[in-house]
């Protein structure tokens, strides 16, 4: 399950079709329980968008536009959503900048190598802007599960 928070304001930007670009700012907790159901982990970042159109469009079934990957299943990436940004945010010829958190929950598990260990992960995320724009990609730090 993924949570998110924003804000986000207007920028001068030249229009066009520019993919947008994101930068890790945090992860907490440094340390997971796995087996804690109150546990969450908090990836906060920034984003900006030269066209002003990153967000959730309003209509039915829209397809996800923030990925991440868990480096202990790389086998795909999961999706979240940014919110629908009001268009008093979102003008293409100004652009958009803004600050973004997934909150993660009941998301890790640990092999049976690391039951008793614990192990490390970290995510790699990336947006879409309603194009289909891909930004760029960061990895956070690691963080430990506990088991």
């Amino acid at each position: 399950m993924a949570l998110l928070f924003f804000t986000a304001c207007n920028k001068s930007a030249t229009p066009g079709n520019h993919p947008p670009q994101i930068t890790f700012i945090s992860i907490t907790p440094e340390k997971f329980k796995v087996n804690d159901p109150e546990a969450t982990v908090t990836i906060g970042f920034e984003f900006s968008d030269p066209d002003g159109d990153v967000g959730t469009p309003n209509v039915l079934n829209p397809p996800p536009n923030i990925y991440i990957r868990y480096s202990l299943d790389t086998s795909a990436a999961s999706g979240a959503y940014l919110p629908t940004i009001d268009e008093t945010f979102n003008d293409p010829e100004k652009g958009i900048k803004g600050t973004a958190a997934v909150i993660l929950k009941n998301f890790f598990s640990l092999d049976s190598l690391h039951q008793v260990t614990g192990d490390t992960c970290n995510f790699e995320i990336y947006i879409k802007d309603q194009a289909g724009n891909e930004s760029n990609h960061f990895t956070t730090p690691d963080i430990f599960l506990e088991p």
